[in-house]
């Protein structure tokens, strides 16, 4: 109940507050290299490939604890559901890939897991809501509250980036934008 509380008033400051401008320099390949390891590390990660494609370098500006925790739920989730749906045997598979779009740093996170309605779809980021609602308490425990997209969405907004689903066959594709660092013009 403390976390919900916790999640909860957490949404609640992210959207009542003004985005403050980024003054944190970070490289968004060792944030997602990091997010990557700490996924690998997960109790239902043992038989679930998760693949890395990055740049040498990603330049962003943004609060990296914030953005931490965004993409952070983001690879756990596709955990979780790849987990659901392959179980304790082979054959799950993330991909994380960074690439640059424009003015943006994208962030692909792809699975082969169960997949989202497309009726559910609409409504990801929404408090309360989840991709799939009959396995709301699933195999990892008691479950989500349906409030970690919408917490990630808040915090690409704030970031001044976004998060959007990609329907797909046989598995989910989220992509997140975060702005590239502006090179100095000289």
């Amino acid at each position: 109940m403390t976390r919900l509380v916790d999640d909860l008033l957490y949404l609640s400051r992210m959207e009542s507050e003004p985005p403050r401008p980024a003054t944190e320099e970070l490289r968004l390949e060792a944030l997602l290299s990091s997010v990557v390891e700490e996924n690998r590390q997960h109790p239902f990660a043992g038989k679930i490939c998760i693949s890395e494609n990055y740049p040498e370098e990603a330049v962003v500006f943004g609060p990296v604890q914030e953005l931490a925790r965004g993409l952070n739920n983001i690879v756990e989730n596709s955990v979780k559901y790849v987990r659901e749906k392959f179980g304790n045997t082979p054959g799950g598979e993330i991909a994380v890939t960074l690439k640059r779009a424009g003015d943006y740093w994208s962030v692909l996170v792809e699975d082969n897991g169960p997949g989202i309605p497309e009726e559910s779809a609409a409504h990801l980021f929404e408090r309360f809501r989840r991709g799939d609602s009959h396995r709301v308490r699933g195999e990892w425990g008691k479950g989500g509250y349906g409030l970690g997209l919408a917490k990630a969405k808040r915090i690409l907004l704030h970031a001044g980036g976004d998060i959007f689903f990609h329907p797909k066959e046989g598995g989910a594709l989220f992509e997140v934008l975060i702005p590239a660092k502006r090179e100095e013009k000289e």
